[in-house]
């Protein structure tokens, strides 16, 4: 019973766009991006199991270090993508102005503390820049596969299954 739940919500998942994303980067749209939002340090990328948290970015001296959760879906894995890369531009603008690391921790840190995480203006630019970049293939996994079949629910009672997917659907 559990693997027909379990067989079902990723069913479920897969027919409204939410396929679990493979973990790959188009590397020559990465490039492009890249481009396009002038980011001139290198970007590293690193998948973890993160579950509370889709993404981060950190700068590691002479790069920009991001990480997004495996388990991510495709739609969530490319608006991820953009919100991390927008804070690497965020930070490479405070670098060219002369600030540093610090000045930026500082800033981010100041608007955190007094207007929260929602709205911080640095994180609603971050949240906005998917719009912009959307574009971009970055992650160029099928975000439906071909819908779902049937025969991936399990044996059992149709309309069991039914009420099974319907309530999944309003979680």
């Amino acid at each position: 019973m559990r693997r027909d739940i379990a067989n079902l919500k990723l069913a479920h998942d897969r027919a409204r766009g939410h396929a679990q994303w493979n973990g790959e980067i188009n590397q020559r749209e990465l490039s492009k991006l890249l481009d396009e939002m002038e980011i001139t340090n290198e970007v590293r990328f690193k998948l973890t199991a993160g579950v509370y948290k889709r993404g981060s970015h950190r700068w590691r001296k002479f790069y920009h270090y991001v990480t997004m959760s495996k388990y991510l879906t495709v739609l969530q894995a490319r608006k991820t993508i953009c919100h991390e890369l927008t804070h690497a531009v965020q930070l490479e603008s405070f670098f060219k102005s002369g600030c540093t690391q610090k000045d930026w921790d500082e800033a981010y840190g100041f608007y955190q503390r007094k207007v929260g995480y929602k709205n911080n203006p640095y994180e609603l630019e971050a949240r906005a820049a998917y719009r912009c970049f959307d574009h971009y293939m970055v992650i160029d996994q099928d975000p439906y596969l071909h819908g779902w079949n049937p025969s991936e629910l399990g044996s059992g009672d149709t309309l069991a299954n039914f009420r099974l997917l319907r309530d999944l659907t309003d979680e």
